[in-house]
């Protein structure tokens, strides 16, 4: 692998982070490789025209939701669904890999990865020599896939992924079983919980809370917020807007009346910060997931979570993995049962640790590198 492109798509945070690890792990392995990453929703803009695919998206999302819900929905029903927003960037995708001249293409997108395996099917000159490979960024196989079935590669994150892949007219032998989540390496790292609550200026003796609203725009974290800041008085909360402007607004106000809120824009030093934390509750998409696994940190599912988060919920909580709540008030009494009940803790650690893939994104770089020519 020389010339690697990543492709991603922002309808959720999840996809980019996924391919940020991926381009990280390849300059720190690499550092030989060029690569290059797109969010390819900014591909889907027209002249004059403000919205991207993502937005696009967004606006026709329950029919895409009513495909995904039904595992059995035929592929010419799923492709009727979806060409409106694969249409968009089929042009931008091949003008770039014409002009870049990639060896390997990755797609951690459902959306760019229908567009390449359309590129392959027709025999498009822009893919002759070019390895293709979609890494699954949840834990439940999208059953879009079925539009996109003749790419050379497919990463699993879970032994259960890889499974569900063969019922889409997947080669068993492009399915690559199973290195995990890639996540940035640097969340791997071991921090002691007391050091990290230095670094980031918590006061030692509380327990931490992260309430992270993944950038779900109709989240509910400003409530769990709210409630947490009225009951656990010991606690320092944490919580993170994700650029969203009204949340992080709402939330500095409420800040100002409850000390032990600390407000963060941006998900930075989440590694630190989860070495510094007692519970997350967040949304359960893929990387949000992977993250807490790697630390060890139990998590509890917001009371909204929808579509391909419910998804991911349902098998985690199957697995043990994740507390699944129904309302507000159900989060605010998971999270003391969390603070007070170690055997609780315990339990939920047990389950998360039989998920984690140490070095996921590692392996899945040293995979891509290291089969480019078969």
């Amino acid at each position: 692998m020389k010339r690697a492109l990543i492709l991603s798509l922002s309808s959720g945070d999840n996809y980019n982070m996924v391919a940020r690890a991926i381009v990280n792990g390849i300059v720190e392995r690499y550092p030989s490789v060029s690569y290059r990453s797109l969010d390819v929703s900014h591909g889907g803009m027209h002249i004059g025209d403000e919205y991207t695919v993502s937005h696009r998206l967004a606006n026709k999302i329950e029919k895409y939701r009513e495909a995904k819900t039904n595992r059995d929905t035929s592929a010419d029903k799923l492709r009727k669904i979806v060409s409106g927003y694969t249409k968009g960037i089929t042009e931008y995708i091949s003008e770039t890999i014409k002009s870049y001249e990639p060896d390997m293409v990755v797609c951690t997108h459902i959306f760019p990865s229908i567009v390449i395996n359309d590129l392959v099917v027709a025999g498009s000159t822009c893919m002759k020599g070019v390895k293709t490979a979609y890494v699954e960024c949840n834990y439940v196989a999208n059953p879009l896939l079925k539009l996109a079935n003749n790419l050379d590669y497919y990463l699993c994150p879970t032994d259960d992924v890889a499974k569900s892949l063969r019922r889409y007219s997947i080669n068993k032998r492009a399915i690559v079983q199973s290195f995990g989540l890639p996540i940035l390496s640097k969340i791997e790292n071991i921090t002691d919980s007391k050091e990290a609550k230095d670094l980031l200026g918590y006061p030692s003796g509380n327990k931490v809370i992260i309430v992270d609203s993944c950038g779900n725009k109709h989240t509910r974290a400003y409530e769990v917020v709210r409630e947490l800041a009225k009951t656990v008085y010991d606690a320092t909360i944490v919580a993170i807007c994700n650029k969203d402007a009204k949340l992080r607004a709402r939330l500095d106000m409420l800040s100002k009346q409850y000390k032990n809120i600390k407000v963060y824009g941006q998900a930075n030093n989440m590694g630190l910060k989860l070495s510094a934390s007692d519970v997350i509750i967040t949304y359960t998409g893929g990387v949000a997931i992977a993250r807490a696994i790697a630390k060890g940190v139990p998590v509890i599912a917001m009371p909204d979570t929808v579509g391909t988060e419910m998804d991911n919920l349902e098998w985690l909580e199957a697995k043990g993995a994740v507390l699944r709540s129904k309302s507000v008030s159900d989060v605010i009494q998971l999270t003391k049962k969390i603070l007070t009940n170690t055997a609780l803790v315990k339990r939920c650690k047990t389950h998360m640790e039989k998920l984690y893939k140490h070095n996921s994104t590692d392996e899945v770089v040293k995979f891509l590198y290291h089969n480019h020519e078969k």
